[in-house]
């Protein structure tokens, strides 16, 4: 609202700090719900919460990336897509329910 109704600049330092509260756990939410989908599925919590951050890590290429290309990487062979989970939990809960 502050930015629709052009109560604050976008570049007011109130109007940054609002935006990064309100967006930080829809940020990390895969983490978290790597985190409790572990706990739940009787596994390792902390591995879930580190799946959940590798899925999201910047480094891969997010899924509005994808249309300008995106890189692989050769693992033992195989050649991996460098494509990220961000935006999305289903990956997780997967990975943590298997």
């Amino acid at each position: 609202m502050m930015k629709t109704y052009g109560w604050a600049s976008p570049d007011n330092a109130l109007f940054v700090m609002l935006d990064m509260f309100s967006s930080a756990a829809f940020i990390i939410l895969p983490i978290l719900i790597g985190f409790t989908a572990a706990r739940e599925f009787g596994g390792n919590p902390y591995l879930g919460a580190t799946l959940g951050g590798i899925l999201t890590h910047p480094a891969l290429t997010n899924a509005w990336g994808v249309a300008e290309g995106f890189s692989t990487m050769n693992f033992f062979g195989l050649e991996i897509a460098m494509i990220g989970y961000q935006g999305t939990v289903f990956p997780v809960l997967l990975a943590c329910g298997l």
